[in-house]
C-alpha cells in the first residue's frame, strides 16, 4: 500500500492518508523498509528514498501480487520525485 500511495497520491493526501493516519501507520510498521521509503519521500529525501526502493526491488519482484507492477510503480515514484 505504501508504494502505491507514493506512486499515486499528491503530497497532501500522502500526509493525511498515510503519514499521519494511525491505521495505516500500523501497516507501515510491519515493513520498516517501506515505512522509511515513504518517510524519506515525504520529507524530500529523494536520494535516500530511491536507494531504499532499490534495496526492496528484488524482494518485491518475488511477490506474486506486485511482481508485474514493480517497474511501473518505481517509474511513477521516480517521476513524482523529479517533479517535486
Amino acid at each position: 500500500g505504501g508504494l502505491c500511495a507514493l506512486a499515486t497520491m499528491a503530497r497532501p493526501q500522502l500526509k493525511s492518508k498515510v503519514v499521519e493516519n494511525a491505521s495505516f501507520k500500523n501497516f507501515l510498521e510491519l515493513v520498516p523498509e517501506v515505512r522509511e521509503v515513504v518517510h524519506d519521500f515525504y520529507n524530500s529525501r529523494y536520494q535516500s528514498c530511491m536507494a531504499g526502493l532499490d534495496r526492496l526491488r528484488d524482494d518485491l519482484k518475488l511477490d506474486i501480487h506486485l511482481s508485474s507492477h514493480v517497474d511501473q510503480l518505481y517509474a511513477m515514484i521516480r517521476s513524482k520525485a523529479l517533479l517535486q
